[in-house]
């Protein structure tokens, strides 16, 4: 895929557009030598990282100096403005109806942000990914996408001083997996190996805290085989004490007839209550208290008269009809006392006899065991059995993780043997020299010898075999000829993929051309001029430019300290 334009807007229309062409693609600091203005910071070295961040990339490193300190007027602008980045690329130049993907990204967080490939909004987790399938109709996990295509960018010094560690010094087995990719020796299985490396390592992780958390497999497992033999001997002594083949049958008829003598006292309790409230009310009609029922009478009677009341009948025959009226009343309430007596002795029976078999089944439980004593086995059976539960549950997910690490392992060894086996190290040999042609090809152009890769097998920190890939130094090689390595590299790389029919960048970004010396800044001229399947995209000083080259014929973009790329 090709730069076809970057188009930078915001919600005040258009900011930038940058037009690309197939060769040399030169973004220009017009800044010119002599003044005051020094030229830094117009935007020329941004230019290259918006690509990245259409990519991908971090928006980061756009706004960030490379002392760490932010431009925030640029922050601020991108942000405040709800700028937008479009990149275009296409799968050539020469056809109107070529492939084409379009990436708009911008600033924003959250619900606000945008990350859109060919006009379909993703999650930024989602966004390489939908970006790789767009380019090249495939997804890799091991190596990724950014992996991939990091040696077409190479905007920090870091990229431009290791050629190959164009992910920065990380583990050998990574730029392993990464470079059997890129040299068109990747498989499915072999692909794999990184994947699997990281999935072991979470596994480790995870069986490690497991350990921590509770303890080894070993320590489980003999922990589990006392609690075992602890429940045995608390089962056996269950067993021993149960002598009274009913134990647990009386235990229960224990219970209830606990229960049945709580209810017998109630019931006995409330007709006791009953029967005294009847006494009471006998022991009140007793003649000394008829007698004072008389004098109250005849006291109300003298105050009737006293009132002019008309009273029909005399004070002896009210008297008379008072008296009988007590004695009826004695008579009804006295009436319920036999009931009473029959009902009390009857729960008193009751009761009696519930308490002899309650002192029986007492007898015979005492002769077992105590209820106490049976019910301390239960307790300990019961915390027992927890306890037993708990650690199976701990041994059965050590268990699961040590057999998914085993099957891991089993499955590297099984790449690793095949990886290292002497007829695929001479397949790597063989198509490293495939790549050598053009690398010393290129090299030769640019400086007049010979540059190839190497690979060696070695140990990696974690004490598994690996392929370590070198760019081999055939002479003695000035600091110009080695910063020029990596661009080296990447050209030759570019034809490489092309014949191999491996997918690619067909576009290189680099910002370091300051560095290199000025035949050499030709010699890239002129190489990407004939190889014809490739855009080097460099920012640069005009004023470092050497004399020979027509700037303006490449340049697609000028800046300058009055003219920055964001116009503010």
């Amino acid at each position: 895929m090709y730069l076809k334009y970057l188009l930078i807007e915001n919600r005040d229309g258009l900011v930038r557009k940058i037009d690309f062409h197939p060769g040399l693609n030169l973004i220009v600091d017009d800044t010119q030598e002599g003044t005051e203005k020094t030229g830094n910071n117009v935007g020329k070295t941004t230019v290259l990282r918006l690509i990245d961040f259409c990519l991908g990339g971090a928006a980061g490193p756009i706004y960030t100096a490379s002392d760490g300190s932010r431009n925030r007027k640029v922050k601020d602008f991108l942000e405040e403005t709800e700028a937008t980045v479009e990149l275009c690329l296409v799968s050539t130049f020469a056809d109107e109806k070529a492939h084409t993907v379009i990436a708009k990204r911008n600033f924003l967080k959250h619900g606000k942000a945008l990350n859109l490939v060919n006009g379909k909004k993703h999650l930024p987790r989602e966004y390489r990914d939908a970006l790789q399938m767009a380019m090249w109709g495939v997804n890799t996990s091991s190596p990724r996408f950014e992996q991939i295509i990091s040696h077409s960018i190479r905007i920090n010094h870091t990229r431009h001083e290791q050629p190959l560690l164009t992910m920065g010094r990380g583990q050998d087995a990574m730029y392993e997996t990464l470079y059997l990719y890129l040299f068109g020796l990747y498989e499915d299985s072999y692909g794999n190996k990184q994947e699997l490396r990281k999935q072991l390592s979470k596994e480790l992780a995870f069986k490690k805290r497991l350990e921590r958390e509770n303890a080894t497999l070993s320590k489980l497992r003999a922990k589990k085989r006392r609690v075992e033999e602890a429940i045995r001997r608390q089962k056996e002594k269950k067993e021993a004490l149960n002598a009274n083949p009913d134990f647990e049958a009386d235990l229960e008829r224990r219970v209830l007839i606990k229960q049945e003598l709580a209810q017998l006292a109630l019931q006995k309790n409330n007709l006791e209550l009953r029967y005294n409230l009847v006494q009471e009310t006998l022991n009140a009609m007793n003649p000394k208290n008829i007698k004072a029922d008389e004098e109250e009478v005849k006291a109300l009677y003298q105050q009737a008269k006293a009132f002019g009341a008309k009273v029909h009948h005399t004070f002896k025959e009210l008297l008379e009809f008072h008296k009988d009226m007590l004695v009826e009343k004695a008579n009804f309430i006295s009436s319920e006392l036999p009931e009473l007596n029959r009902a009390l002795d009857f729960y008193e029976g009751r009761i009696a006899d519930v308490r002899g078999e309650e002192r029986e089944l007492e007898r015979k439980l005492q002769l077992s065991v105590s209820f106490e004593t049976y019910e301390k086995i239960n307790e300990d059976l019961f915390r027992l059995t927890q306890e037993l539960g708990r650690l199976q549950a701990g041994i059965d997910q050590l268990e699961k993780v040590s057999e998914v690490i085993t099957q891991k392992e089993e499955n590297l060894k099984t790449i690793d043997e095949t990886l290292f086996a002497p007829a695929y190290t001479k397949r790597i040999d063989d198509r490293l020299d495939e790549f050598n042609g053009f690398f010393s090809a290129v090299s030769r152009k640019m400086y007049g010898q010979d540059f190839t890769i190497g690979q060696e097998k070695v140990t990696s920190k974690e004490g598994k075999p690996c392929y370590k890939f070198r760019i081999d130094e055939n002479g003695n090689f000035s600091d110009g000829v080695k910063k020029g390595e990596a661009t080296c590299f990447d050209l030759a790389y570019v034809a490489f993929a092309d014949k191999m029919g491996i997918p690619v960048l067909h576009f290189l970004l680099n910002d370091r051309e300051e560095l290199l010396h000025d035949n050499q800044l030709l010699k890239i001229a002129e190489i990407v001029g004939e190889q014809k399947n490739v855009q080097y995209v460099s920012s640069i000083l005009r004023v470092k430019f050497p004399d020979g080259v027509d700037v303006d014929r490449y340049k697609v973009l000028s800046l300058s300290e009055d003219d920055k790329l964001f116009r503010i």
